[in-house]
């Protein structure tokens, strides 16, 4: 088994970094197995976005705080105790197609949440269309945000959003601090659906949308779906994997 290592720069990833590459081999990412990738959750996001066209899986191991995507392993072990003893999950990205003010349209992917915000001092008034259906005719908010499972524990669970588990077939769609409908808290959706966000006031309030940590402003319309074509997987230790942490977030014992 070949391991490629990539760290961030965080003086304990370098460190972990210095002491693993001296003990192992460290490949190229074009001849390894299995890509290792040493900080925190949101480096690890940068890994799956950077990397987004290789495909062996990645192992985390966390050099960060709370390290949900990540691994804590023993150094004094064996590193290969822990990648032979792993379980798989694959982890899809949304991706997201906008137009903003000046008639320009880009698309990014995003593996945690897609989110439109206000970008002013002003509540944001969108439009959610379901599959081509208006569900909500006006949403008086700070924003929404459309998350992956793996998303769901992070940003969306911070709005009040629902967690999903790793392996269903599902979507969170959440608002962030909404006015009106003031009842309304979000909902999960079929992950081959289709979302549409409107701007409905583009001049005098105006908004950004987010891809995870990219960011773009002026944003006129969005339309976002899940592409199953990019899909990565992460390796998760078998006693504390991906779906047990979800369990015990659901929970509150994370």
């Amino acid at each position: 088994m070949k391991i490629a290592f990539i760290a961030s720069r965080s003086e304990k990833s370098q460190q972990l970094f210095a002491t693993l590459s001296k003990r192992y081999s460290s490949y190229p990412l074009e001849e390894a197995d299995i890509l290792v990738a040493l900080g925190g959750d949101g480096f690890l996001l940068h890994v799956l976005h950077r990397y987004m066209n290789f495909k062996q899986p990645i192992y985390g191991i966390n050099c960060g705080h709370l390290g949900f995507l990540l691994n804590n392993i023993d150094i004094t072990q064996d590193i290969y105790q822990h990648l032979n003893n792993t379980t798989q999950v694959e982890i899809v990205p949304l991706l997201g197609s906008f137009t903003n003010t000046n008639q320009q349209s880009f698309s990014y992917f995003a593996f945690n949440e897609i989110s439109i915000m206000r970008s002013e001092p002003v509540a944001a008034n969108l439009q959610i269309k379901l599959n081509n259906k208006v569900i909500i005719e006006r949403l008086v908010s700070d924003g929404i945000l459309v998350s992956t499972p793996t998303g769901s524990t992070a940003y969306n669970r911070a709005c009040g959003g629902p967690l999903i588990p790793a392996n269903a077939n599902l979507l969170a769609i959440t608002p962030i601090n909404s006015f009106n409908p003031l009842s309304w808290h979000g909902t999960t959706i079929n992950n081959k659906s289709i979302v549409e966000i409107m701007n409905l006031e583009t001049k005098n309030r105006k908004v950004k949308i987010a891809f995870d940590f990219k960011e773009h402003h002026d944003i006129v319309s969005a339309k976002i779906i899940l592409s199953s074509d990019y899909k990565r997987t992460l390796l998760f230790d078998k006693n504390n994997d991906l779906e047990s942490k979800i369990l015990n977030a659901q929970f509150h014992q994370f």
